[in-house]
């Protein structure tokens, strides 16, 4: 209900304008009454009040001072000026401080009253669209970071008084991913404004996944459906107040989960935890992938996928799992990485695991080896070596770069690389230069700059050291 005050200083017609109009069926309510403008401004600093209803002449203060006052304070109250025939100047001046309309007292016709009414319960509700616009993007991220065990990692959480500015009660519409798109247009064409003080939609979409939230502040439950191809559902939950949207939209999530996995049999109970696997076995799929043992990489990988399948992992955090794969393998053959829309779009555990293995046969054309160290400094190191290949690189630099003994140096990072430092960066050079070869139709000589070495004699004399051909004929034979 929007809230009102009735300001009159002739008791008569402030009962006339009370008994002239249904206020709840209109969503309003008249909370408070006043006789003249000081009166009303101390309670208008009191209490919350959205429409303020006044006479223009009244002694003290009037209604157009009133006006002026409560927008030099900023107050957000509307205002509807009630009139005599001869204070169409007063009237005037009111609608020029930003007056939604006058009426005049003699006439008082219950028509045009409503009329401004509706006219200010459109602007209060645009008003507090716009704001709930930011309210709910942060209150929808904060209870998504619940739902996933993440709730720590959250940007923002919203307290209980700024949650109590959110409506009472909500329905959500939830679309899996990789479907036709649910609008907010499709959802708001299911319900009739008029039937509602206050009806807002609004769309939150993660993963690809559609969740469409219908907020009302009175609980009017109404069955709605939506005609959609119904091999791609529209989920719909009942009309819930907000303290259990939580609740709500886990078991939507886990009917979600049912059409990943394409299930229809697994109870709330039986799904899996909603962590994916450990940082140690992801770790252990890139240390095959830098060692180029593709094939064994492709085989652990769809080892657990199948296990994520048989637990029922939160497919949300398998669509982040397999993101984060593709990012590291990227980072490793120096590709851009899988734009974030392919993950999205993914509508099955199968398909996400199609990709991954895609993508790992792409990223296998760009062999480099990128040794991964459990040291701190000999990663460092490899990051560094591998960011700024085609810039001189020595040992003692990188001594320096890690504050270590240059000697010490030399023999850790050969125990946790199986390479000395030199042998590392010239084969790491080589192979980079054999991608260039094989993709693209740089020259030579540009190539051997790119992947930083100075004297092209002595790039030509170890390139065919480690591959048995020279430059050229590695082209030639890899075209062929």
């Amino acid at each position: 209900m929007w809230n009102i005050l009735l300001v009159e200083d002739e008791p008569f017609v402030r009962r006339s304008v009370r008994q002239s109009i249904p206020w709840e069926q209109l969503g309003f309510q008249v909370i408070a009454e006043a006789e003249d403008g000081y009166e009303a401004w101390d309670y208008m600093q009191a209490q919350p009040i959205d429409l303020v209803i006044s006479d223009i002449v009244m002694p003290f203060m009037d209604g157009v001072a009133l006006l002026k006052q409560a927008k030099e304070h900023g107050h957000s109250a509307h205002f509807i000026m009630l009139t005599c025939l001869n204070e169409f100047e007063m009237a005037r001046q009111a609608i020029q401080h930003g007056a939604v309309g006058y009426i005049l007292k003699l006439s008082m016709e219950r028509e045009e009253l409503e009329s401004n009414l509706f006219k200010v319960r459109k602007l209060l509700s645009e008003k507090r669209r716009q704001h709930l616009l930011y309210l709910l993007t942060v209150y929808y991220k904060d209870l998504w970071s619940q739902l996933l065990g993440k709730r720590e990692e959250a940007e923002q959480h919203l307290d209980e008084e700024i949650v109590a500015q959110i409506p009472a009660y909500v329905r959500i519409y939830a679309r899996p991913a990789g479907c036709e798109p649910l609008t907010i247009q499709q959802v708001e064409a299911l319900y009739d404004p008029a039937d509602y003080d206050f009806l807002y939609v609004q769309q939150f979409k993660v993963w690809g996944y559609q969740f469409v939230f219908v907020w009302q502040d009175k609980e009017l439950e109404r069955q709605q459906s939506l005609a959609m191809n119904d091999s791609e559902p529209v989920l719909v939950t009942a009309l819930v107040a907000k303290e259990k949207l939580l609740e709500q939209w886990e078991q939507i999530l886990h009917q979600l989960n049912q059409y990943w996995y394409r299930s229809t049999n697994i109870s709330q109970s039986e799904a899996g935890p909603r962590w994916t696997f450990s940082w140690k076995e992801e770790r252990q799929v890139l240390k095959l992938m830098e060692a180029m043992e593709w094939e064994e990489g492709k085989a652990l990988l769809c080892s657990i996928w199948t296990r994520m399948a048989a637990e029922r992992k939160q497919a949300v955090l398998v669509k982040e799992t397999a993101a984060r794969l593709d990012k590291a393998f990227a980072r490793m053959t120096e590709k851009e990485e899988t734009e974030t829309k392919q993950w999205e779009q993914a509508s099955s555990h199968e398909e996400i695991l199609e990709i991954i293995i895609r993508r790992v046969d792409y990223y296998a054309k760009y062999q480099v080896k990128h040794v991964v160290s459990d040291h701190p400094e000999i990663s460092r190191i490899i990051d560094y070596v591998f960011s700024h290949l085609n810039q001189e690189l020595t040992l003692k630099g990188m001594a320096q770069y890690v504050s270590m003994n240059e000697q010490y140096l030399s023999g850790l990072f050969k125990k946790e690389t199986g390479e000395s430092f030199i042998t590392y960066v010239q084969r790491l050079r080589i192979e980079q230069a054999q991608f260039y070869l094989r993709e693209t139709e740089q020259s030579i000589s540009d190539i051997c700059q790119r992947v930083g070495f100075a004297h092209k004699n002595y790039f030509l004399k170890l390139f065919r050291e480690q591959t048995s051909y020279s430059p050229s004929e590695y082209r030639l034979e890899h075209r062929r």
